[in-house]
């Protein structure tokens, strides 16, 4: 009887054992899902900003295309202007 109980206990051990060890499996698998997620919604922050930045770099240079052809319109008038 008594040896019985000895496995029916070794056994019970072995299973929290088992039940241990799938449990810190799981934890790092979270883990790791974990900081997947983490640095795709960093790469996506950056790219963001990437396109934010090259937005703006191409606005500016859209007023200042705009700003040079205003000044040789200016420039134009005004020479045309004294000529007359």
């Amino acid at each position: 009887n008594n040896n019985h109980d000895n496995n029916k206990h070794n056994n019970n051990n072995n299973n929290n054992n088992n039940n241990n060890n799938n449990n810190n499996n799981n934890d790092t698998i979270i883990i790791i899902i974990i900081i997947i997620i983490k640095t795709t919604i960093l790469i996506l922050l950056i790219m963001i900003i990437i396109i934010i930045i090259i937005i703006i770099i191409i606005i500016i240079i859209k007023i200042i295309i705009i700003i040079i052809l205003i000044i040789i319109t200016i420039i134009i008038i005004i020479m045309h202007l004294s000529i007359s």
